[in-house]
């Protein structure tokens, strides 16, 4: 599986397996971005259905504030496949990501939030870490997100694109935005 190793500005394309990213390249990512999120206290994993209210209780916040679409628990339900949350030893789900392939070379990173009392623990990046890893083992080759935080991102070798370049299946999500159709989010792409 190809993944990519990014470190700055500098990017190092490697064809590697799953168990050479996690016993060789995912340490040196961890500390290009940050403390290891595997070391504290807590693991990334795939969220399983026992975890969906407490996935709905980190996403509802950001929901409510405008900072990302609300997602009801039907939804959660349909997409559960699709999340990764981080599970921490004492506090529970403190974090989730969910990796929607949208397209044949093309996956959105959605859902990305850490409850407020974990922020700031590299958390995001490691949840961004795993969804980046799965979009290379399902041959994915680009990523893009839509977000308000570009500089969290653009840290992570994303760089910013015009959004009228999405396939117009990406946009049935945004119906659902009050703020559809002047979206002000910035879109971001990586190639994985």
């Amino acid at each position: 599986m190809a993944r990519s190793l990014f470190a700055g500005r500098h990017v190092c394309r490697l064809i590697i397996t799953t168990r050479y990213w996690n016993r060789t390249l995912a340490p040196k990512w961890n500390r290009a971005f940050g403390q290891d999120y595997r070391e504290r206290n807590g693991m990334i994993r795939k969220a399983k259905v026992q975890d969906i209210q407490a996935i709905k209780k980190i996403v509802e916040p950001y929901g409510k504030a405008g900072a990302m679409l609300p997602i009801s628990l039907a939804e959660l339900y349909d997409r559960l496949r699709s999340y990764f949350i981080y599970d921490d030893t004492t506090d529970g789900v403190v974090g989730t990501a969910a990796l929607h392939v949208t397209w044949d070379d093309l996956a959105e990173i959605r859902s990305l939030a850490v409850a407020k009392s974990h922020k700031g623990r590299g958390i995001a990046k490691g949840l961004v870490a795993q969804c980046l890893a799965e979009a290379a083992d399902l041959g994915v080759g680009r990523v893009f997100v839509l977000t308000y935080v570009p500089e969290f991102f653009a840290k992570l070798g994303f760089q910013e694109f015009d959004k009228a370049k999405l396939p117009h299946k990406v946009w049935s999500e945004c119906l659902k935005c009050v703020k559809f159709p002047e979206c002000d989010e910035t879109a971001m792409i990586l190639k994985v």
